[in-house]
């Protein structure tokens, strides 16, 4: 039988120190690839911001084809890039292309799934297309994700109130307030819920809320005069249509809203003057 030469039972039994020196070894050698792929993939998101920008910049210079090759290698770059595709579905939208920005929407909430503005995006093309529950039910995503997504409560509640059910519109609007005290626009979107469901002082009170917030609100003394108007109260409906227009002179809409009243009171003189001012821009613009 063959012998092995023997070994000092001391050089079978290493130290303390010879297996921390080892276990150091192979740490850095574990660590040393961990580290160089964090570095890969800091680059590649750096990379991805910088496409993403880079699209951005090309969406406001109108060079479509170049902002989205930018989004979409943003993409390709870094699997986490929500915003990419948030763009590139906002500019695909613009683009008319709605099958292509519904895909990019939702890409864009695989990769961050609570993503507040895709979620709404979502809401504004179904509910465009029509689909008002589908709409109702992005918008609401929208608003679990950020209590305070101001569009999406003034989306909602639009929608709400199209569809009559003026209760819950008043509590979304009114949520919204909440949020923001100061913004007139959502106490005029409030007025028309109320005029939806009959509710007249409730109406004006939202009305001249948005005066008091806004006095250069056009909105809220056309809806004013809108309100005064069907109530006969002719003088008061002509004053804030007046208001409105010297407000707004380019919306033709309050134009027309302040000659029908100036007609039902049989005040032809200013409904001439009115005429020949709306001639005269024309001209000028011409």
């Amino acid at each position: 039988m063959k012998r092995y030469p023997q070994f000092p039972s001391a050089a079978l039994s290493p130290t303390n120190a010879d297996i921390q020196v080892a276990l150091d070894s192979r740490v850095a050698q574990s660590r040393q690839p961990q580290s160089r792929q964090t570095q890969n993939r800091q680059a590649q998101r750096q990379q991805a911001r910088t496409h993403c920008a880079l699209g951005a910049s090309h969406t406001r210079q109108a060079e479509y084809a170049k902002a989205i090759c930018h989004f979409r290698l943003a993409l390709q770059l870094d699997p986490g890039e929500g915003v990419a595709a948030l763009r590139l579905g906002r500019l695909l939208h613009r683009l008319g292309d709605a099958k292509e920005a519904i895909a990019a929407y939702r890409t864009a909430l695989e990769r961050v799934p609570d993503f507040a503005e895709a979620h709404y995006s979502i809401g504004l093309m179904c509910e465009q297309s029509g689909d008002d529950r589908l709409a109702i039910k992005h918008y609401r995503k929208a608003l679990f994700s950020d209590r305070c997504y101001t569009n999406a409560y003034r989306r909602l509640g639009s929608v709400l109130t199209r569809l009559q059910v003026t209760d819950v519109a008043i509590a979304v609007y009114g949520q919204a307030i909440e949020n923001d005290a100061a913004d007139a626009e959502l106490n005029n979107s409030l007025g028309q819920v109320y005029f939806a469901k009959g509710d007249t002082a409730s109406e004006m009170d939202a009305y001249q809320r948005a005066l008091t917030l806004d006095a250069g609100s056009a909105i809220a003394h056309q809806n004013l005069g809108r309100l005064y108007q069907r109530y006969q109260a002719t003088h008061q409906a002509i004053y804030h249509f007046q208001q409105a227009c010297e407000l707004a002179p380019t919306q033709l809409q309050l134009l027309s809203d302040y000659v029908w009243a100036l007609m039902r009171q049989g005040l032809w003189r200013e409904v001439l003057s009115c005429f020949r001012r709306v001639c005269v821009d024309e001209f000028e613009f011409v």
